[in-house]
Order: structure tokens, then C-alpha cells, then sequence
């Protein structure tokens, strides 16, 4: 056998350059992940953004239409308390106003449910916006409610009231 001198130093530095390759490596693949979870939960934002801003669209109109059926069973209350319609005012129009125009609406969640669904840690995103975000399906579970509570008053109420004291036929 003979005697031959093992190159240590060689070793070293081909070993120290693959860990180093390998950790160069990970540095990489968790920056491109990193990356791709930014662009991803910036699209969800963007989509929520603009679901929100749909959704304030149609919520303004929605109001607009709330203020008109408020305004005009004001009217009606007025008359039941004694007081006359004044006289531009058509009966049949306002109890219209007041029964055809409350409109009830469910906004869309769609980005709101893929962005809770994708983005569960909320990384990147400040937490009270989170938050904010988290509690807003509840919100509309509470309008819906208040949708119904209203709708039975109406129906339970508001109508036998008017048919008895024969504002309404």
C-alpha cells in the first residue's frame, strides 16, 4: 500500500462550496416563494378592493332606495296621526314607495372568501385591516337580519295597522 497524502484542504473547500450551493439554493427558493405569495395576496387585495368598491356602488343605491321607502312611510305615519297627504302627493305612490321599493341585497364575497381562504395567516396585511376584513361577512349577516326584522314589521304590523284604520284597502 502506499502512502498517499489525503487532500484535506480540497475536501474542505468542495464541501463548504456545496453547502454553500445548497444554502444559496434554499435563499433562492424562499425568496421566489416569498415573492410569488406577495404578488398572490396583492392580487387578492386588489380584487377585494375592487369587489368593495362594487359593492358600494350598488350599496349607495340600495340606500337610495331605503331613504325613499323611510320617507315615504313617514308620510304614512303622518296620515295615520291625523294629517292629510298634501295634495301632490298620490296615496297609491307613497304606499308604493313604502312597499315595492324596500330592496334587500347580499353583496357579493367571492374575493372576501378566497382572500380569507388563501391568505389564512393575513401575512403582509396590516392586522387591523385583517381584522376589519374578517368581521365584514358578519356585518352582512346583520344587515340581512335587519332586512328580515324589518320585512316582518312591515308585514305584521305596519300592513293590519293601515288596513284597519282603512288607509290602506
Amino acid at each position: 500500500m502506499q502512502n498517499r497524502k489525503i487532500p484535506w484542504a480540497r475536501f474542505a473547500v468542495e464541501g463548504a462550496l456545496v453547502v454553500g450551493s445548497i444554502l444559496l439554493a434554499f435563499s433562492i427558493d424562499a425568496w421566489w416563494d416569498s415573492r410569488r405569495d406577495y404578488t398572490r395576496g396583492r392580487a387578492l387585495l386588489e380584487n377585494l378592493a375592487e369587489e368593495f368598491r362594487a359593492i358600494k356602488a350598488t350599496q349607495d343605491m340600495v340606500m337610495g332606495w331605503h331613504k325613499i321607502a323611510v320617507s315615504a312611510a313617514e308620510q304614512l305615519l303622518e296620515v295615520a296621526a291625523g294629517d292629510q297627504l298634501p295634495s301632490e302627493l298620490n296615496p297609491d305612490s307613497v304606499l308604493a314607495e313604502v312597499f315595492l321599493t324596500g330592496v334587500s341585497y347580499n353583496p357579493s364575497s367571492g374575493a372576501l372568501d378566497s382572500y380569507l381562504a388563501l391568505e389564512p395567516s393575513g401575512q403582509g396585511v396590516d392586522p387591523e385591516l385583517r381584522s376589519l376584513i374578517a368581521s365584514w361577512s358578519g356585518l352582512v349577516e346583520d344587515v340581512a337580519e335587519d332586512e328580515i326584522r324589518i320585512s316582518n314589521l312591515i308585514d305584521d304590523q305596519l300592513s293590519p295597522y293601515l288596513v284597519s284604520s282603512r288607509i290602506l284597502h
